[in-house]
């Protein structure tokens, strides 16, 4: 790593600061300022409590086909860079904190008391990136939320919610209903909406669709996914379609929910085809692409020797009850039956209790450790908490993600091991496996 770009991170990292600051105007100020290099992008807008990020990799892989795509995912593993995507390629240091120094001079110019929080200046980096290099389109995660999210200055083609849970409850409300109405804020006047929600959360974001004469597409209704068979490393899944039906897609992300995530890509891609902006893929055009989607840390598996690691990033209670799903799925496959060695870390401001009695007692043994952040929930607080919902196991707690997988790897009783929990954690714990030796990523990715 260069000075210079030592410097530009140094300076991001300065601005975890100021926090979460729900809001537009700083962002846009920044862009107007750089002279919008968002006005000339074509933007594929998802938000969603869980699977938006899974929705996003599998439509860049689609859509990337035949054109230039940029993938701009929050949060990424691997650092900042991996944030910024065009095709395979990620931004290179130099141009990651050229793009840092000219977004730092935009955000002093133009409101020096009013500094960007971490995320805004991501963004307005990732505006120029893009625009830099000229993208026939953009697929484009949301932070938190929809309506006041940063990423929420640009005008899409196509947008989609891929679901609604309590979660960020502090900020986006207590109740579905409120929480799909900020999400739902990302809905643009005449510009179609995907989406997976249920219930009140799809009642709210169909009204708002209504009132924007957004045409909404409903998973269950208008299209749909159904899984044909699961394997360890994958599985099958046939589509019904907008406008066709797909048979025989084989998914490398396992989990009845990316059926869903495969579906709500799928759908924007047979949007973006009606609209005229992509040319239609071939049925096997978009088998071969959904199947060589990669995401990390959603049920990846990462062989070292002869143990395998599964890495999962269930940070709440939706998260949670899809990974127990899985793992009880996983031991049916493998007929194994001595319980998971869990490696679990967590945010302080999420519902630890209410994730840990989902997935503690598929646990035989639990390490907790402290992720690497500011709001992490501290790894003897979490191990209290473990033992309050099993008090039959052996709990014991790690300084960090990378002792607490050693530990696991050590100490090897016949368990299969499961990493789950806050990204940071997840992270942490993947970057220290692949420090370990040459790995055979098997899996899903």
């Amino acid at each position: 790593m260069t000075v210079a770009h030592e410097s530009g991170l140094q300076w991001l990292q300065s601005l975890a600061r100021f926090g979460v600051r729900p809001g537009l105007s700083r962002t846009r100020r920044a862009l107007r300022y750089l002279g919008n290099p968002e006005s000339e992008l074509r933007f594929y807008h998802v938000a969603g409590t869980n699977g938006k990020g899974s929705v996003c990799a599998y439509l860049h892989a689609l859509l990337s086909t035949h054109r230039r795509v940029g993938l701009f995912t929050s949060p990424a593993f691997d650092g900042f860079r991996a944030r910024f995507r065009i095709g395979d390629e990620v931004i290179s240091p130099d141009e990651f904190q050229e793009l840092a120094s000219l977004v730092r001079e935009a955000a002093e110019r133009s409101a020096a008391d009013d500094p960007l929080t971490e995320f805004e200046a991501l963004t307005v980096m990732a505006l120029m990136y893009f625009h830099r290099h000229q993208v026939d389109s953009v697929v484009w995660e949301t932070g938190l939320g929809g309506r006041y999210d940063s990423t929420n200055v640009v005008s899409p083609l196509v947008t989609a919610i891929t679901n609604v849970g309590l979660d960020h409850t502090e900020i986006l409300g207590d109740t579905h209903r409120l929480i799909a109405a900020d999400k739902a804020g990302i809905v643009k006047e005449n510009v179609p909406v995907i989406t997976a929600a249920s219930d009140a959360a799809l009642w709210e974001i169909l009204r708002q669709a209504r009132e924007r004469n957004a045409p909404a597409s409903v998973y269950g209704r208008n299209f749909g996914a159904t899984l044909e068979r699961m394997t360890l490393s994958s599985e099958r899944v046939s589509y019904r379609g907008i406008h066709r039906d797909i048979h025989g897609i084989d998914l490398p992300l396992l989990g009845a929910h990316q059926c869903v995530n495969a579906a709500i890509a799928l759908a924007m891609m047979e949007t973006a085809e009606s609209l005229g902006a992509i040319p239609r893929l071939s049925n096997e055009a978009v088998k071969k692409a959904i199947g060589e989607t990669r995401w990390p840390g959603r049920f990846e598996t990462i062989v070292v020797g002869d143990r395998r690691v599964i890495l999962d990033g269930a940070h709440n209670i939706d998260g949670a009850r899809a990974l127990a799903g899985l793992l009880r799925e996983y031991q049916r496959l493998e007929g194994a039956g001595n319980g998971w060695t869990m490696i679990i870390g967590v945010l302080a401001d999420k519902d630890a209790g209410g994730m840990l009695s989902l997935l503690v007692p598929l646990a035989s043994r639990v390490i907790t450790v402290t992720p690497p952040s500011p709001r992490a929930l501290p790894a003897a607080v979490l191990a209290d908490a473990v033992r309050s919902v099993r008090s039959d196991i052996p709990v014991s707690a790690a300084a960090t993600a990378s002792i607490g997988v050693e530990t696991a790897l050590q100490e090897n009783h016949g368990e299969q091991i499961c990493c789950w929990g806050s990204l940071y954690t997840v992270d942490a714990v993947r970057q220290h496996l692949q420090s370990l030796a040459t790995m055979d990523y098997g899996t899903t990715g």
